[in-house]
């Protein structure tokens, strides 16, 4: 496990090193953004800013997202620390979005990381791992591969500790909904509509499910599978159900 971390570490000083280099290098001849004056940032549409670097030792959990981050999201970080630091608080910063956290928890770790850096450090969660330790249970699944084959995936899929993280969270956090700001729009009327399908759907759609068990390409008209087509056979399967769905305007198409 020491290795591990020094191996981590010595990853994350040589990034460091790059990062700066880069910014040596492409500093603005002008005035630059401690000389502006800004003392708060208000940040529309944050959510485009939530590819954030981080570091885990959990390199081999799914669904954590892009560990390197975007540079855009890494400028955005330097700007808020710069404020920060000035006046030596968790404030000077307002992100605004409708989609604050939409694809994983990784994304409430990274608006802390923005917002309430002091108070993570206070409680000794500011890194990825440690915070996922206090607020987050991995659990693992069994799922098919692309080549159909079955491996064990491993993933954060639940919050712990709730009333703790919501109350940490709600320090942050304010949410107007319709209701709040009186919004008008009209009423939704919805219809559901369920089309049989065709004769000729019903009878693809067997070949297809006979396609999937045996991978005979022949029964939905494509011919023999080579050896690296059949590892694919369900993408391939997948696909044709699209297009018998009604994804395509005919299910012959990219048949």
């Amino acid at each position: 496990m020491l290795k591990g971390l020094e191996i981590r570490k010595n990853n994350l000083e040589g990034k460091l090193k790059s990062i700066l280099k880069e910014i040596e290098e492409k500093k603005d001849t002008g005035i630059n953004f401690k000389e502006m004056g800004i003392d708060h940032l208000f940040v529309d549409e944050s959510h485009k800013y939530k590819n954030l670097t981080f570091t885990t030792r959990h390199n081999r959990v799914a669904g954590l997202g892009n560990t390197e981050g975007s540079q855009k999201a890494l400028n955005m970080l330097f700007a808020v620390r710069e404020l920060q630091t000035r006046f030596n608080s968790d404030l000077c910063v307002t992100f605004l979005s409708g989609t604050p956290i939409s694809n994983s928890l990784t994304e409430m770790y990274l608006l802390f990381k923005y917002l309430r850096p002091k108070e993570m450090e206070r409680q000794h969660i500011e890194n990825f791992d440690g915070w996922a330790a206090v607020f987050a249970r991995k659990t693992t699944d069994f799922e098919f591969s692309v080549t159909n084959e079955i491996i064990a995936k491993e993933r954060f899929r639940h919050f712990i500790k709730v009333p703790e993280l919501a109350l940490f969270y709600n320090e942050i956090t304010d949410y107007k909904t319709a209701k709040h700001i009186n919004l008008d729009k009209p009423e939704l009327s919805e219809t559901l509509v369920n089309i049989k399908p065709t004769p000729e759907q019903s009878e693809f759609i067997k070949n297809l499910m006979q396609f999937a068990k045996t991978g005979n390409g022949e029964l939905i008209g494509r011919g023999r599978l080579t050896p690296e087509e059949d590892k694919g056979r369900m993408l391939i399967a997948t696909n044709y159900a699209k297009n018998v769905g009604g994804y395509a305007i005919d299910q012959r198409v990219e048949v």
